[in-house]
């Protein structure tokens, strides 16, 4: 149960050039900020402009 937790916890998008934030200008996303609890439009966008990436999922390596 607490490798559920941990994955849940993990960020599916993330910042790869800054930006300030679309409803408070004065906020700045910076590279490396988790991002995913935007919603999916504003993601799609993000991603479309180069501002945000997806992060992939690891895998584990077959035993």
């Amino acid at each position: 149960m607490a490798k559920q937790q941990e994955e849940a916890k993990k960020p599916t998008h993330v910042v790869i050039k800054e930006f300030h934030d679309i409803d408070n200008f004065d906020k700045v996303h910076e590279v490396g900020d988790d991002v995913s609890h935007f919603d999916k439009e504003r993601l799609d966008k993000l991603v479309e402009n180069g501002h945000v990436e997806v992060v992939k999922a690891e895998t584990e390596p077959p035993k």
